[in-house]
């Protein structure tokens, strides 16, 4: 369960992670933009006005295109891990598993993958038969997340090409990217990146919780939204990320696991748009602010584990809910 669908969980107990979150929720005021617009405003252009008409493929597009700009930046930064440890293999076993055809890894999901490499190490443009890639593997990664019940047509995993409309879309999304965030300055052939960068404990408490990538410093989140305002959960979900990680940061440090990249400021990416809005965590989270919010979190998660309790080293379970109860009794 990602830390979006605790968010708009109506159980209790993810209300009452919610309402934690809520009280370092950063406001629309202390947003800035690269372009110097006002963040969240009727300033933006909309480069790529939303179109589509089902909801299905308005959630794919989203999931494509974020791993075809997953791809372009490995591709600017010569980083071939960028096709590794993707969601969609995921997505991929559940396939195998519900269709019983276990040759798909070999026969469909490897050379996708090998295409993707051949991709990140050419200078080649993003291409409508790059982006059906990218769809399937954002069909894949649906799949996976999805509570699928009864039989699974596997053509439409590996074989049905989506159409014109959804192509067309990622390509013109693409461009945008390319203009408003590759050739912006923020990244560099040099850059420190990583896909998917980990929670490390606070991902097994908060069942599964996954981050998009993280440059320089900065925790990324891509967004293929039609609207330039600020949505709640979308603001409560990466503020969520940095504070986990802070929490993941004490634990990891209390028990000698390995450290986690630190996310001084965090940024969305509005992809329609091509704006990003950045939020200067070291500036705008007092040492208090951190400290308290930790207290909360402790305290929740001495009550609500998630899938710590699966793990399968019962030294690391155990030695993390000694710090997990050693932090909710911090006193400030």
């Amino acid at each position: 369960m990602s830390l979006t669908s605790k968010l708009r969980s109506k159980k209790q107990k993810d209300k009452e992670l919610k309402n934690i979150l809520v009280s370092i929720e950063p406001l629309k005021e202390d947003y800035y933009t690269l372009s110097g617009k006002l963040p969240f405003s009727k300033e933006y252009s909309a480069y790529v006005p939303y179109a589509l008409e089902n909801q299905y493929d308005s959630s794919i597009v989203g999931v494509a295109f974020d791993y075809l700009a997953r791809f372009r930046i490995g591709q600017f930064t010569n980083k071939e891990e960028a096709r590794d440890h993707l969601t969609a293999y995921q997505g991929l076993r559940k396939l195998r598993k519900k269709t019983k055809d276990y040759s798909l890894e070999g026969t469909f999901y490897i050379p996708l993958i090998n295409d993707i490499l051949d991709f990140i190490r050419s200078e080649s443009k993003i291409s409508p038969e790059l982006c059906q890639k990218a769809l399937k593997l954002a069909k894949l990664e649906q799949l996976y997340r999805s509570r699928t019940i009864g039989e699974i047509n596997a053509d439409f995993y590996t074989c049905i090409d989506s159409s014109d409309e959804i192509v067309n879309e990622l390509i013109n999304l693409m461009d945008v990217f390319e203009d408003k965030f590759i050739n912006s300055g923020i990244l560099t052939k040099n850059s420190e990146v990583v896909f998917n960068p980990s929670l490390g404990v606070s991902s097994l408490l908060i069942d599964g919780a996954d981050t998009d990538i993280w440059i320089d410093g900065t925790l990324y989140d891509f967004k293929t939204t039609k609207k330039n305002s600020l949505d709640r959960n979308d603001n409560l979900q990466l503020i969520g990320y940095y504070i986990l990680n802070e929490l993941a940061q004490e634990v990891h440090a209390a028990i000698g696991a390995p450290p986690l990249l630190d996310k001084n400021k965090l940024g969305f990416y509005k992809a329609r748009y091509g704006e990003i809005e950045f939020y200067d965590t070291e500036k705008l989270i007092t040492k208090e602010m951190r400290d308290q919010t930790l207290i909360e979190l402790a305290k929740y998660f001495n009550e609500n584990p998630g899938r710590l309790n699966l793990m399968r080293d019962p030294f690391f379970v155990e030695d993390a809910k000694e710090v997990l109860k050693s932090i909710s009794d911090w006193r400030i």
